[in-house]
């Protein structure tokens, strides 16, 4: 949770500062904002399936079939975006900690990931990484079931 990441983030020396950092962390892990980011960025998805989907590459396939990505709205674009704004790799580095201590943090108190849909099954269309936090979400689904059971 919140220690975790106050822990991670409290060492800072870049170009972002520690509070910059742990607000970056509590806003991609809040699942309040999450719930409004998916609604947000439904449109923004839109348009940006109906730009893959006129998209071709030379030899004629669409790009779509061939790129898989994270959803937009979902936690890895969220910290994809987070790092990118981010000026050093030592910055990156560490919201990278801080984000896997937060999916530990998931992990052990049975909590669900905020931003990646409670599947049965991981979505083979999006790319792998985001396909094992969809498989972390489901292990944790189903930890929660036998602890309650």
């Amino acid at each position: 949770g919140k220690r975790a990441i106050e822990r991670v983030m409290s060492g800072t020396e870049g170009g972002v500062s520690a509070d910059e950092a742990q607000e970056l962390l509590y806003e991609l892990f809040d699942s309040a904002s999450a719930s409004s980011a998916a609604a947000a960025s439904a449109s923004s998805s839109d348009d940006i399936d109906r730009l893959f989907a006129t998209a071709r590459l030379p030899d004629g396939p669409s790009l779509a079939a061939n790129i898989s990505g994270a959803p937009a709205g979902g936690l890895l674009a969220g910290v994809a975006a987070a790092m990118a704004s981010m000026p050093t790799t030592s910055d990156m580095a560490r919201l990278y900690v801080g984000v896997l201590d937060e999916l530990a943090w998931h992990w052990e108190h049975t909590q669900p990931i905020p931003r990646v849909p409670p599947t049965d099954v991981p979505d083979v269309r999006c790319c792998l990484m985001h396909q094992q936090l969809q498989l972390l979400n489901c292990c944790i689904a189903r930890r929660a079931a036998r602890v309650a059971s």
